[in-house]
């Protein structure tokens, strides 16, 4: 029996078990290798949690630390059907398409796409974790980091695009 599969069925036997349980025990690990499996676990057993978006992103972070573009892409693409709207999501998968020369539309669109939340966002209340300068600076950041993206795209030599798949 695997440890992951040990821990959940430890965490099932618990009468406190709960998707929040799980969670807190990923965010308790320090490393991928130890995270992803028990976030795997996650998505097979609460895919209709309101925590499944954080559990994605949380993925996506871990197979980018892990040089896993494709893992990562899917991860982050599967965060945005479940909160189209969530900015750091579009940032980070509209970078990574951008610099592995994937889908460069949708790239773009992505980028587009962070651009017009993280203006929506800016003068909205900060959610509770964060101070009003500190949201600020998160949207801000974000926000140069779409634009960066798109630049980026711009830039790049047209027979170079001609020669990615």
């Amino acid at each position: 029996m695997s440890l992951v599969l040990a821990l959940v069925i430890a965490l099932q036997a618990q009468p406190q078990f709960s998707d929040r349980a799980l969670y807190n025990r990923i965010l308790d690990q320090t490393r991928p290798a130890e995270r992803i499996p028990l976030a795997l676990e996650f998505e097979k057993t609460f895919p209709q949690s309101t925590l499944i978006t954080d559990v994605y992103e949380l993925l996506m972070d871990d197979y980018t630390a892990r040089n896993d573009t494709v893992k990562a892409l899917e991860y982050g693409e599967k965060a945005l059907k479940v909160k189209p709207e969530n900015l750091r999501v579009l940032v980070a998968v509209s970078y990574r398409l951008a610099v592995a020369g994937r889908d460069l539309d949708r790239a773009t669109s992505y980028a587009q796409r962070a651009i017009k939340v993280a203006d929506r966002m800016k003068n909205q209340a900060p959610p509770p974790s964060y101070t009003r300068e500190s949201w600020v600076e998160f949207v801000s950041r974000n926000r140069a980091s779409a634009e960066g993206t798109l630049k980026y795209i711009r830039e790049i030599p047209a027979g170079l695009l001609r020669r990615r798949p």
